[in-house]
């Protein structure tokens, strides 16, 4: 609990005195309501390994996890010039400070033509429950033929034909 304490005097004297580097954001737009309890506080560092490169869209990250002593995080990437999010696959990158980034490859890539994520997959979101870690993430079809329910309910279960591809 005195860690806690003592990194949150530490990280508090951080935000008053250090000179802090304005997001992308803040800086087209510096009149922004501080006050109003919709804005959010935060820092922004700049990180290396992940940043731009023409002709690829990264977007829509995961929350970073930590596991033996690396960070991971996942996100969405393609290099469609038509759009940021469809023809996409979703890759991840891990650290081991959490500034310095190397992208590993795809974590999940699109299944094959017919199935329900042969267009893009996308979107994603890590969960950690239980000793297990459990990727959520959206799909979409080319025939982009949603499934329809007579009931709310309906959208609650899933449907024996839509098992996981990617799992045995």
């Amino acid at each position: 609990m005195m860690k806690r304490f003592i990194s949150f005097i530490i990280l508090s004297h951080y935000m008053l005195f250090a000179e802090v580097q304005l997001s992308a954001a803040m800086e087209r737009d510096p009149h922004i309501n501080s006050e109003s309890e919709l804005y959010t506080r935060f820092l922004y560092e700049p990180v290396e390994g992940l940043g731009y490169e023409r002709g690829v869209n990264r977007r829509d990250p995961s929350s970073i996890i930590q596991y033996d002593g690396k960070f991971y995080v996942w996100y969405t990437k393609n290099k469609s010039t038509t759009s940021k999010w469809l023809d996409a696959d979703i890759w991840y990158a891990t650290s081991e400070d959490g500034k310095k980034w190397k992208e590993m490859g795809p974590a999940v890539k699109r299944g094959p033509i017919g199935s329900r994520d042969d267009w893009s997959v996308f979107t994603c979101n890590i969960l950690v429950a239980n000793n297990k870690y459990y990727l959520t993430y959206q799909a979409e079809t080319k025939t982009h033929n949603p499934k329809r329910f007579d009931v709310p309910a309906g959208a609650l279960h899933r449907k024996p034909e839509l098992k996981d591809v990617y799992h045995d």
